[in-house]
């Protein structure tokens, strides 16, 4: 089996894993949240919001077999950036499809609840902050670096680092402080952003719920996604310790070097991620509705996610600048996305995007 096509069956695999997400999005909500607008406890019952649900759902159906048409078109045709293009066209298309179903939901908005809660207590830490953990990652890419340090004589002048979708090597490097230590530096770049996104997520978000059942679901779904963050670092940085040590392996110029591990342990994390996401629902919603977790008595009532509507823009990008969350609930999906009229939420992005963007290019340039 050619490694070109089992690519295209990783890529297929994703798509369909992305695809059954998106169809299970508006499910995984807050109850009062329908496609990014505040909405009564009951109205998902109604025929109006099933119709809405049905033709988006049909519209993810087909845009994900429109995309693995593409990667079987890429195949026969031999035309790569058709395979390329099948991710952009499932996520543009569902988007589109979002923006309509909102667009119907939209004539069906309430205000969020005006009534506030507010905890007196600090928040609650689990072992998933505690510094030994979130040091477990940067030790991987230490511990690999030390190692390249002290076997430097064996790693060769030029070596590969980049494979086409053909399997043969179409990048190099060379032995350098960039081209040796590079992938560990920019790995440890991104860990320490997404630590950062940890950070935050236990300091500078909003609590909907700070009393009852509510609150201990939302402090677990709070919990569990610090919990996916940092297994994420330790993917990332077992990944990139493993591209660190490609120059002192047998260099075989013919094929990639043992990557197909990699697409299959990539897709086996994301079914993780995927199933658990689908467990807890956002803010711990399905925790409630299933009964399960923590469960302290106390009445709830109907909260949404206590942000104005008029705030979120196309339903996926929030600014508000009187609002002192840094972080603050997806209404489309589930985890956090940034308060962009905060002046941190700017802060976190540089360390997310720019900073590994920057570090890359000037490694780049120092081959």
């Amino acid at each position: 089996m050619d490694t070109l096509f089992v690519m295209d069956l990783v890529l297929i695999l994703e798509i369909l894993i992305v695809a059954a997400l998106i169809h299970l999005l508006p499910r995984l909500t807050r109850r009062e949240i329908f496609f990014a607008v505040t909405v009564s406890s009951g109205y998902r019952e109604t025929q109006e919001a099933r119709k809405t649900m049905l033709r988006f759902r049909a519209a993810v159906r087909i845009h994900a077999l429109i995309a693995i048409s593409l990667v079987v078109a890429s195949r026969i045709e031999h035309v790569n950036w058709l395979a390329i293009s099948a991710i952009y066209w499932l996520v543009g298309g569902c988007f589109v499809a979002f923006l309509r179903a909102r667009r119907e939901t939209l004539p069906h908005a309430q205000s969020p609840a005006s009534q506030r809660e507010a905890a007196v207590a600090p928040r609650p830490s689990s072992i998933i902050g505690s510094w030994w953990l979130q040091a477990s990652p940067f030790a991987i890419l230490a511990v690999t670096a030390a190692y390249l340090h002290f076997n430097w004589d064996q790693i060769p002048v030029k070596f590969p680092v980049h494979w086409g979708l053909n399997g043969k090597p179409n990048g190099w490097s060379t032995r350098s402080f960039s081209g040796v230590y590079g992938p560990l530096l920019l790995g440890a770049c991104i860990c320490l952003g997404l630590a950062l996104l940890s950070y935050g997520i236990q300091h500078w978000t909003r609590q909907v719920r700070a009393s009852g059942v509510g609150a201990a679901h939302e402090s677990f779904f709070r919990s569990s996604q610090r919990g996916i963050i940092l297994i994420t670092e330790l993917f990332l940085a077992a990944t990139f310790a493993w591209t660190g040590w490609l120059p002192l392996q047998p260099q075989v110029d013919s094929q990639m070097p043992g990557m197909i591990p990699i697409f299959f342990g990539t897709v086996l994390f994301l079914l993780s991620v995927v199933g658990w996401l689908i467990y807890t629902g956002q803010g711990g919603e399905n925790l409630s509705r299933a009964g399960s977790g923590p469960s302290p008595a106390s009445p709830e009532l109907p909260t949404g996610d206590r942000t104005p509507d008029q705030c979120w823009k196309a339903g996926v990008i929030y600014i508000n600048r009187n609002d002192p969350a840094v972080l603050v609930e997806k209404r489309f999906g589930v985890g956090y996305t940034l308060n962009f009229g905060h002046p941190i939420s700017w802060v976190l992005l540089g360390s997310l995007v720019l900073i590994p963007a920057l570090l890359a290019f000037f490694l780049n340039r120092g081959r």
